[in-house]
């Protein structure tokens, strides 16, 4: 078939008439395009939202660019031309002289969750073979190039998910297992190998590994993210540029003098540039690049558009059939990553996962009916079609998001005025318990002081039960939060307040650096429970420090805890 942007498509975006963008065409209504950005010195406070979602401060200096009549989004330059044929084809934006934070404003103000919508279909996208590879931008450090930077990755995560699908054809296939990705050996170009001559690469690729991978690696003995994926990059121009773009971004957010705002956007544009024409071919290494370049987005971005770098990373997983137990260890640990941060924005926005749980799990029979012992079976290994080569304890942390995942699509699915809603709570509420129950001894505490104020001392072992501990109270609290009336629970189950002082204690005992930014929406969700000023004191400072050790934003939830507080 024939891949491409159709003859109405091509006149839309390249000749006079301006596009039309979904949202306008649905409501019926003139879709107005700027001429050009404005910064406005008058907007120096964070943007208000509906849904209490604070814009981050550490990102935006309290500054935001306004964009007058905000035009849909704009794609790199179209053309049909070689690369070397480049010209300008929307008008220069201005903004403030000061080069703005990477990442800074990429949204309007005050955007409403029904407003960010996934494309229809794939007709709606770009091509990205119709992107012209070439990236030419006036000024280095734009916010508009970071937008169009943004939306050609996820143009491009949608289409070559589109790609894959278009390619099955005939009898509906059956399951493929996901070691069939190509993993095609090509030699870095010579002018990518003199990368390694750089002190500053070298210093970017140390700081990734020491790091930026024990993030990634939280829940994975194999420490896949450290160890085979950078050897994976050396076969990958864009995934070495992603790898040295997320480092560069991490090491710029610490205040360390081996990156900069300008350096992590180069980064980010070659990794981009360097995707771009693998688009009819996936290969691990392109979508480890993928997973990567999503979380350096969401370290630049206001969390209220997580969900939209998520997205496209989304599209990939389901359309190449990585679920959490696919075969292949790379992808399993990738998807695993992706989970994590699904999980992280469905409690932000409060919506339900991008990936239902069902897709999770490795597929079944038709008909099959997944029980409660049958999916606890397969994050154990006993019932697992593929048995996955981690530790148990690992997999069984994983189960700890994967629950919590499932109380996000209960809270946002199910009305609790429904008779359904109170027996799937108290299922779910069930197997919640279990897995407290149940946890492998790499899960338990090492020695817990329940006395030590203002909270709990409670010592693990190590990553995996570290956050998969934070997880299950997070998901026991917003649980008990929504209990229902009908519901029937045991008289020596703990409280919600207990939960919270076990998520404080956890993050003020354990200093392991792979699990400190995934204490984010755990120390959010239990600092609302806290009433006492040293309590919100300690927890003000676990924020603060996450954040100078690890560079991801923490801060801004401080600023929400405060305003809950009714503190300055």
């Amino acid at each position: 078939m024939t891949l491409g942007v159709s003859k109405s498509k091509q006149s839309r975006v390249r000749g006079e008439e301006k596009p039309v963008c979904v949202n306008c065409k649905k409501k019926g209504l003139g879709c107005k395009w700027q001429s050009a950005g404005q910064f406005k010195e008058t907007n120096t406070k964070y943007a208000e939202t509906t849904d209490h979602i604070s814009v981050v401060p550490s990102l935006d200096n309290n500054t935001e660019i306004e964009i007058i009549n905000e035009s849909p989004a704009k794609y790199l330059k179209l053309s049909s031309s070689s690369p070397d044929k480049t010209t300008e084809e929307t008008p220069k934006s201005t903004y403030n002289e000061h080069n703005p934070q990477l990442g800074q404003s990429l949204e309007p103000g005050g955007e409403k969750k029904e407003d960010r919508q996934m494309p229809e279909s794939m007709s709606e996208l770009i091509s990205p073979g119709d992107l012209d590879l070439k990236l030419a931008c006036e000024e280095e450090t734009s916010p508009e190039m970071f937008r169009d930077l943004n939306d050609a990755l996820r143009s491009y995560m949608f289409s070559t998910a589109k790609t894959i699908e278009d390619i099955e054809v005939g009898p509906e296939p059956e399951f493929e297992p996901i070691t069939e990705l190509t993993d095609v050996k090509l030699p870095l170009p010579s002018n990518e190998q003199d990368l390694f001559q750089d002190p500053g690469t070298m210093a970017l690729l140390c700081n990734y590994i020491m790091e930026v991978a024990p993030w990634l690696d939280m829940f994975d003995h194999d420490s896949h993210f450290g160890s085979v994926i950078p050897h994976l990059a050396h076969s990958s121009p864009a995934l070495m540029y992603a790898i040295l773009a997320i480092s560069s971004r991490q090491a710029e957010r610490r205040g360390t003098d081996i990156s900069s705002e300008s350096t992590t956007l180069e980064l980010y544009q070659k990794a981009i540039h360097n995707l771009l024409p693998s688009f009819e071919r996936l290969e691990v290494s392109t979508v480890a690049a993928c997973v990567i370049l999503c979380v350096l987005e969401m370290m630049s971005s206001s969390p209220s558009s997580w969900r939209k770098h998520l997205e496209g990373c989304a599209a990939l997983f389901s359309a190449a059939g990585i679920n959490g137990f696919t075969p292949d260890s790379i992808c399993r640990s990738l998807f695993w990553c992706f989970a994590r941060m699904d999980l992280s924005c469905s409690i932000i926005e409060e919506e339900s996962p991008i990936i239902s749980c069902e897709n999770w799990l490795a597929p079944q029979a038709p008909g099959m009916t997944v029980t409660r012992d049958a999916v606890c079976g397969l994050f154990t290994g006993t019932s697992a079609p593929h048995p996955p080569k981690a530790a148990p304890h690992e997999m069984y942390a994983n189960y700890a998001v994967f629950l919590g995942a499932r109380v996000s699509e209960l809270l946002q699915n199910e009305s609790p005025r429904d008779p359904v809603y109170a027996k799937e709570w108290n299922d779910l509420w069930v197997e919640l318990m279990s897995w407290e129950t149940n946890r492998p001894a790499e899960l338990l505490p090492l020695a817990i002081v329940e006395h030590a104020t203002p909270f709990p001392t409670i010592l693990y072992t190590n990553g995996p039960a570290i956050s998969g501990n934070q997880m299950f109270h997070t998901a026991a609290i917003r649980m008990l939060l929504a209990r229902p009336k009908a519901s029937i629970i045991s008289k020596s189950a703990k409280s919600v307040l207990w939960h919270a002082r076990q998520i404080c204690g956890i993050s003020q005992t354990n200093d392991h650096h792979g699990c400190l930014n995934n204490a984010l929406q755990p120390l959010w969700i239990a600092g609302r429970q806290m009433s006492h000023h040293t309590e919100h004191k300690a927890i003000l400072d676990m924020l603060e420090r996450i954040e100078n050790t690890t560079g991801w934003a923490m801060r801004w939830r401080g600023e929400d805890l405060k305003e809950f507080w009714g503190i300055q």
